[in-house]
C-alpha cells in the first residue's frame, strides 16, 4: 500500500512539474544579498537562444545578464543539455562588476523555480525564488 501511494505520488508531482516545464518567462524573483544578507526583489526573464538560455535579472534598477543550461530530473534520472521546453533544472552564470558568479535552479510543482546562487570571492550561497509574473 505504501509502495503504491509513494508511486501516486511520484507521478503525480512529475505530472504538476511537466505541466509547467518551459523556463522560458518573465518572473518576480527575490533573495538574500551575499555581501549584506538583505533582501532583494526584481524580474527576471528567461529566453532560449539556440541550444542555452538567455537570462537578464533586473534587482533595484541594476541589470545582469547571464547564460544558462537546461536538465531534467525525473526519478532517479538527471541528464542535462541544451535547452529545451521540458527542461525542471537550469544551471546559470553570470558577471558583475568583474567577478563571475553562478545558480542552480529547479522547477516546483506551482511552477516556481527556487535555487542558489555564489559569486567569485564570497565562499557562501544565498537561497533566490523565481514566480511567474502572470
Amino acid at each position: 500500500m505504501i509502495r503504491r501511494f509513494t508511486l501516486a505520488m511520484t507521478a503525480l508531482i512529475s505530472t504538476s512539474v511537466s505541466a509547467y516545464a518551459d523556463p522560458v518567462g518573465t518572473y518576480k524573483i527575490s533573495g538574500t544579498n551575499l555581501e549584506t544578507n538583505e533582501p532583494y526583489s526584481g524580474m527576471l526573464t528567461i529566453e532560449r537562444a539556440g541550444g542555452v538560455y538567455a537570462v537578464e535579472w533586473d534587482i533595484d534598477g541594476e541589470k545582469l545578464s547571464g547564460v544558462g543550461l537546461g536538465g531534467k530530473l525525473e526519478g532517479a534520472n538527471f541528464t542535462v543539455g541544451s535547452a529545451s521546453p521540458d527542461d525542471t533544472v537550469i544551471s546559470l552564470g553570470y558577471s558583475q562588476n568583474n567577478a563571475v558568479g553562478m545558480g542552480i535552479y529547479l522547477m516546483q510543482p506551482d511552477g516556481s523555480w527556487e535555487g542558489v546562487w555564489t559569486a567569485e570571492g564570497l565562499q557562501k550561497s544565498n537561497p533566490e525564488k523565481w514566480v511567474p509574473a502572470r
